[in-house]
């Protein structure tokens, strides 16, 4: 009987405790609630229903929620709210804004959602981790990136800029119609094989490139659809596919695995006995065998995929812009003359107009349309407090679209970019490259690849297509890029 009382107590007591923590959850969840409702009601935002939010208007082809997402910002203005199941998210287009948000220091974070999202395969990679990781990653990863060091890798680029040239001859003796993108992305991924990995040929055969595209693109986009799914999506979603996550995780590493094979990550491989100064970085002591497998696949894919569409994008305006093309290719013959050598750093630097053409393309096609960020701390973004915990989303596909910052913004003017233009803008309106402690580590090297890549091709052949810049249709996938793809047609030029 004093044996069942003992019992009948402890359980009382139990009970006592456990209820008390509900109730201490309770407050708490009531407290910081309240915090996420009083910041929501201070921003307009689409209607919403109970658990799912705004979630149901992001059930659509991950290529249609960038089309949502502008839409409710021009409906809504330069901040609006959004109710993802019960997390709050804030969409920004202020120029402002961006530059509070990105160059902040309580904002450096992604944040869990993106985590849980892309960091799936990536894990803890300079393009997914926070804190610590992203920090230490990013001093690894820098040094060899700088704009100083760039002549370290024209070698590099005028090789593949020249297989590229003779891939397309075929094409230039036909004048066929065909898709850019079936031929940079080889001339970029041989690029990061060679001065990222370290590798005399390429990370993936020719055969399995198509299937490893073809998973990032998958992947990608498919993370970037949870993004905007309530939590018990992800979860679901995580519970069903494993299998096909292991698959995938698996073909994005090939790159990894080649390193393997290539016995580069052996004991006797030493950083002293490599040359290639990049190579070194994933060698570093502070990352274990996952870490090194995620910073190699961020690194393969990163640094091709990005530097491939956005070249595609070039050339394809090029083709429809032949006033524009013809200039480009007068400071290439002021730069070159008759003369078939390869590209400096120092042709690079005089390549002025081509640098505007670029990066009017870049304004007009943002590789990564939105850039998302979660602050550790509360912060004010103008005199509204936003609670540590929300999702901060940048719209920079309507920053580089707005009229207040780039007049008659559809139009394609690589002018607007000139020196003298350009000395003037506000720092948070154009974002190819981020801004802030994470901006792109890669800036200076996807420009450089860029400039040397479309004038060689250039140099060789002139660009044609019957499109208008109006009949480009722009999805969102892996990254931004046209659904109907790249189409040019080039005819050799003749040089008298």
């Amino acid at each position: 009987m004093e044996a069942l009382k003992q019992y009948l107590n402890f359980f009382r007591a139990t009970d006592i405790f456990y209820v008390l923590i509900l109730i201490l959850l309770i407050r708490y969840a009531n407290r910081t609630g309240k915090k996420f409702i009083k910041c929501a009601s201070l921003f307009d935002g689409p209607k919403t229903l109970p658990y799912f939010g705004n979630s149901l208007d992001f059930i659509l082809h991950p290529e249609d929620i960038a089309n949502t997402i502008i839409y409710y910002s021009n409906k809504y203005g330069p901040r609006y709210r959004l109710w993802i199941g019960g997390k709050l998210s804030i969409v920004i287009a202020g120029a402002t804004d961006a530059e509070a948000v990105l160059t902040g220091s309580k904002s450096l974070n992604r944040g869990e959602d993106f985590h849980s999202s892309f960091g799936r395969v990536f894990k803890n990679s300079i393009f997914t981790g926070d804190g610590i990781h992203w920090k230490q990653s990013r001093k690894i990863f820098q040094p060899p990136l700088r704009p100083n060091v760039m002549h370290n890798y024209t070698k590099v680029m005028n090789d593949a800029a020249r297989m590229t040239v003779k891939e397309l001859q075929s094409k230039a003796h036909t004048c066929e119609t065909f898709d850019a993108i079936n031929y940079i992305p080889s001339s970029t991924f041989y690029v990061a094989s060679k001065i990222f990995l370290d590798l005399e040929e390429l990370a993936i055969s020719k055969e399995m490139y198509p299937l490893f595209r073809k998973t990032i693109e998958e992947f990608l986009s498919d993370s970037f659809f949870l993004m905007f799914q309530p939590q018990f999506i992800r979860k679901i979603r995580q519970l069903t596919n494993q299998k096909k996550l292991q698959d995938t995780s698996n073909i994005m590493a090939l790159p990894y695995h080649k390193l393997i094979l290539e016995g580069k990550f052996n004991e006797n491989f030493s950083q002293d006995a490599s040359q290639n100064k990049f190579i070194n970085c994933f060698l570093n002591e502070v990352f274990l065998d996952e870490d090194r497998k995620t910073q190699v696949m961020t690194f393969s894919i990163g640094g091709s995929e990005t530097s491939a569409v956005t070249t595609c994008f070039t050339l394809l305006i090029l083709g429809i812009y032949q006033e524009v093309q013809d200039k480009v290719y007068e400071e290439i013959e002021r730069i070159f003359g008759d003369s078939d050598r390869d590209a400096t750093i120092d042709d690079v630097k005089q390549m002025h107009y081509m640098e505007q053409v670029i990066k009017e393309v870049m304004r007009l096609f943002p590789l990564v349309p939105f850039l998302f960020r979660s602050p550790k701390e509360d912060i004010f973004l103008g005199d509204c407090i936003i609670p540590s915990g929300t999702e901060l989303v940048v719209n920079v596909l309507s920053l580089h679209k707005n009229p207040q910052y780039f007049p008659n913004p559809e139009k394609f003017d690589p002018g607007r970019f000139s020196e003298e233009k350009s000395k003037d803008l506000p720092k948070g309106c154009y974002l190819p490259f981020v801004i802030g402690a994470r901006n792109c580590v890669g800036k200076s090297f996807a420009m450089c690849e860029m400039k040397i890549l479309c004038s060689t091709i250039l140099r060789k052949y002139r660009l044609h297509s019957d499109l208008k810049i109006e009949d480009i249709k722009i999805g969102m996938t892996y990254l931004l890029g046209s659904i109907d793809g790249y189409k040019i047609s080039i005819s050799e030029r003749n040089k008298t």
